[in-house]
């Protein structure tokens, strides 16, 4: 039997997207679910494939787009003229015309068409395409039909069809064409539907565009439409907003559309009554039911009669976390990224591991994941509901938010969530909640009147070490894969909660600290002295780490011949040479101990699928060609101990101004304390990752052995693989539960590129709303782009937009302008003159270490490696928070 090339609406189906394009699958199954779609045909994709296979020009075409470089829009538009000048000069294949003649004489002979595209990479869930191929209506005759569709196989190769397929990725070739030919209604009124508020992001609103006559009148912009806003949960909460509607679209006699003027009184009028609103939001959320998103539809009116032209879903909200809950209330997310410096999508297996080692709302019985973290975009977000709606916590959470990121807070500060009065059950609730925060004080008030810091640092860094070691010998006593996995599932939870007892009364307390110190010198300015302190912490992990790196720059500085011979080379072949360096055996020693140390670190560490410096080393030294330029070796050091030395005179100031005092040995003894408490206290704030790093270090080993091993048995094409699987898929394989491994790769492989496009927010909640984040900043220089002050000082030099640390570097005396940074970022800091982060608070690791760098810095500033270009001339200003291009 021959194959069709043209079908009736009828007789099409969802799955055959290959066939009748997005637009055309969509409208096949509303027409099978039994939706008012005016009837209609496709002509299939096989019928563009003829067309374009018996084309003469078809090798030149394809070899144009293939040449095209989509940054040059005039050699774009040139291409483009060409493509459709030599497409022109095709002919309707001849099965096309004949199947044509016959679905045609099935309708009236005055019957009106409307004419559309529909490509096969159109209308999906991840990709819109819309409005970029084109559509013709009021099409009358057999002979205009057919040349009508011929326009629209031609339009594939629109100027901005070709630029968004390539900028989408996709292979022109592999995109193909369907038509739909749909028999047109001449509607009253007409519009756009969204199931969820497309701007706003309100999954719990429907809004209804809605214009008189056709909806070109609409999609054109010559009319500004009424606006219906509907609840889906109380249906008689109705916003309506008539619009100005001086025109309409309607048929023209000679075929095609004509504008025409509206009566004045129409103008002003409301398009649809309070029953047909609700009468079209019950379809959309029928529709939306359906397909199980939101979607964007285009409906008409006719003789009182609803009918649905097509539907697409909406590509631009950001997903919601799942999973949904189920308790009917309205959840909050925060963005785990945004806290961490780290906004990129994290693999599957990355997003389980942090579910597996933070203990947060784990019951006795589910060990694995945590409840209050959940997966969007390839994301985590944390689920904060209950602390901002609990009236005892929620200033205080919103207080803690403004720490780690000013710009969360004002998203939350937006959002208006319901606060409960306190009950019982509130009480009740909060229990577990005291037994934490309750030793948690103590145990700060203990630290900060009678320990000593540095004793007290020193027992927490063997603990940590000792935590490590038993957790080897159980590791080395367990048979199986399964079993050892369990157990590092079942381990690192139980010493996360005690490293929470551990590490946070000791960073708290050097914060009291700091607002103890003045209250002991009422009346004296003081806010420099604090600073010098704040930023001469002792014991910080990362600034360690850092200082070593600058040691093994000085290994290879000690060769000056090699080093100005590296300096000239491109930075990729400069990293090997310095890796080889180090590898000498003169080198290789201390080398050797710094990968066992911190080979575990890397740039965007808190993803276990990343490669930390063990694995792949020159990334590491791809960082040291910055300090290749230095004459002196020690200067990382030197600088280090310059603010040590600051820190050290303000304390001597603070104390000479207590003895100046009433009771002035007591005032100068408890400040001595609390300095001591600010310089050990919050030298670990960098503890606690490290420790989750150190531990995810053994989790990283087991996995990456069992990737090999399925590897090697076929079950994954490289060991690497083992990432693109979540932890549960992983436990379901070792399991014999889940068989096609490679093909769940693949599936979340494919997720995850359209996850990467996405920009995540801050905060979200359960209903998609997402609220506008901003800086109440005000006599900031015009044009400055605002921030959050997170270390003082003013500095003004020339920008060093980073990226990649892995492939870029920075010289001394530059402004590092980056994303985030976590601790693979901060070798960086050695030689920077200031920083400018897109992300975090006073408190991110950032901050911490710029504040220790003696470094003015600013984070939070929105696109800032956007608006900020390589050698700009800048001003950072860490004082009052903003960053001004100067030049």
């Amino acid at each position: 039997m021959k194959t069709k090339t043209i079908i009736a609406f009828t007789e099409g189906a969802r799955e055959q997207l290959s066939l009748l394009g997005g637009k055309g699958a969509n409208l096949a199954e509303l027409t099978q679910a039994g939706f008012p779609v005016p009837q209609g045909f496709f002509v299939t994709t096989r019928g563009y494939q003829q067309f374009m296979d018996q084309h003469p020009h078809n090798a030149e075409i394809f070899q144009l787009l293939s040449d095209l470089q989509t940054d040059d829009l005039i050699e774009v538009q040139h291409v483009g003229s060409q493509i459709r000048t030599l497409l022109t000069k095709g002919s309707i294949p001849a099965v096309v015309e004949d199947e044509l003649k016959t679905i045609f004489h099935s309708y009236a002979p005055d019957t009106r068409f409307a004419v559309r595209s529909s490509a096969t990479a159109e209308d999906l869930p991840d990709a819109s395409f819309a409005g970029q191929q084109d559509t013709y209506l009021n099409v009358q005759g057999l002979e205009s039909l057919a040349q009508h569709i011929k326009k629209c196989w031609i339009s594939l190769f629109t100027d901005r069809a070709i630029v968004y397929r390539v900028q989408q990725h996709f292979n022109h070739q592999d995109v193909q064409l369907s038509v739909v030919v749909q028999k047109m209604v001449e509607s009253e009124s007409s519009g756009i539907l969204f199931t969820a508020d497309p701007l706003s992001g309100n999954r719990a609103e429907i809004v209804i565009n809605a214009g008189f006559g056709l909806g070109e009148a609409l999609v054109s912009g010559i009319i500004t439409p009424d606006t219906y806003q509907i609840s889906k949960s109380d249906p008689t909460d109705v916003k309506i907003e008539i619009g100005s509607k001086h025109a309409a679209i309607q048929y023209a006699v000679q075929g095609g559309t004509e504008k025409i003027s509206l009566p004045v009184e129409k103008q002003e009028a409301q398009v649809l009554s309070s029953l047909e609103i609700q009468q079209l939001a019950d379809m959309g959320k029928d529709i939306e039911s359906h397909y199980g998103t939101p979607q964007d539809i285009e409906w008409a009116k006719v003789d009182g009669k609803f009918y649905i032209l097509q539907t697409r879903p909406i590509t631009t909200l950001f997903p919601l976390p799942m999973p949904y809950p189920v308790d009917g209330n309205e959840h909050v997310y925060l963005s785990f990224g945004h806290l961490q410096m780290m906004t990129d999508t994290m693999s599957p297996m990355g997003i389980s591991i942090i579910t597996w080692i933070l203990p947060f709302g784990k019951s006795k019985t589910d060990k694995q994941h945590s409840k209050y973290f959940l997966q969007a975009a390839g994301r985590i977000y944390v689920d904060v509901s209950e602390l901002v709606q609990n009236p005892l916590l929620n200033k205080r959470i919103i207080t803690a938010f403004k720490i780690a990121d000013p710009l969360v807070a004002s998203g939350f500060a937006k959002i208006k969530v319901p606060k409960r009065k306190i009950s019982i059950v509130d009480l009740f609730n909060a229990r577990p909640l005291l037994r934490f925060v309750i030793p948690t004080v103590l145990k700060t008030i203990q630290l900060i009147l009678f320990a000593d810091p540095q004793k007290d640092i020193r027992n927490l860094n063997q603990n940590m070490e000792h935590w490590i070691n038993t957790l080897q010998v159980q590791l080395a006593d367990c048979n199986t894969a399964l079993d050892r996995l369990l157990l590092l599932n079942v381990y690192s939870c139980q010493k996360m909660v005690l490293a929470l007892k551990h590490f946070p009364p000791r960073i708290l307390a050097g914060i009291l600290s700091l607002k103890i110190i003045p209250l002991l010198l009422p009346g004296e300015s003081i806010e420099k002295e604090l600073q010098a302190i704040q930023r001469s912490v002792y014991g910080n992990i990362t600034t360690e780490m850092d200082l070593q790196i600058g040691d093994l720059a000085g290994l290879v500085n000690e060769d000056k011949n090699t080093v100005q011979r590296l300096l000239k080379m491109p930075a990729a072949q400069a990293a090997k040479e310095i890796l080889a360096t180090l590898e000498r055996p003169e080198h290789n020693l201390q080398w050797q101990a710094f990968l066992d140390k911190y080979g575990f670190r890397g740039p965007g560490e808190i993803d276990i699928a990343n490669p930390r410096w063990q694995e792949n080393p020159l990334g590491l030294t791809n960082m040291l060609l910055g300090n290749l330029s230095t004459q002196n070796g020690l200067v990382h050091r030197e600088r280090i101990q310059e603010v040590h030395l600051q820190g050290d005179q303000a304390t001597e100031t603070l104390i000479q101004l207590a003895l100046k005092k009433p009771f002035g040995r007591l005032r100068a003894y408890c400040i001595r304390r609390n300095i001591r408490s600010i310089r050990h206290g919050l030298g670990i704030r960098e503890h606690p990752k490290y420790f989750i790093m150190k531990m995810m270090r053994q989790i990283k080993s087991e996995i990456s052995t069992l990737g090999k091993q399925w590897a090697d048995q076929g079950l994954l094409y490289e060991k690497n693989d083992i990432f693109w699987l979540s932890s549960d898929q992983m436990l379901a394989g070792l399991q014999s539960e889940l068989e096609n491994l490679q093909q769940v790769v693949s599936q979340n492989k494919y997720k995850w590129a359209q996850y990467k496009k996405m920009v995540p927010p801050r905060v979200i909640t359960s209903s998609g709303i997402i609220p506008p984040v901003d800086y109440s900043h005000e006599d900031l220089p015009t044009g400055a782009l605002p921030g959050n002050p997170v270390s003082a000082g003013e500095v003004v030099g020339i920008a060093r937009v980073i990226l990649d640390p892995h492939t870029e570097t920075i010289l001394p005396g530059e402004i590092l302008i980056a994303p985030f940074t976590d601790p693979g970022w901060t070798p960086l800091f050695i030689h920077a003159a200031g920083l400018v982060m897109e992300l975090g608070g006073s408190m991110t690791h950032g901050s911490v270490v710029a504040r220790e760098y003696g470094i003015p810095a600013v984070a939070g500033v929105i696109n800032a490696t956007q608006k900020i270009k390589s050698g700009m001339k800048i001003r950072v200003d860490g004082n009052k928070g903003f960053v001004e291009i100067l030049e």
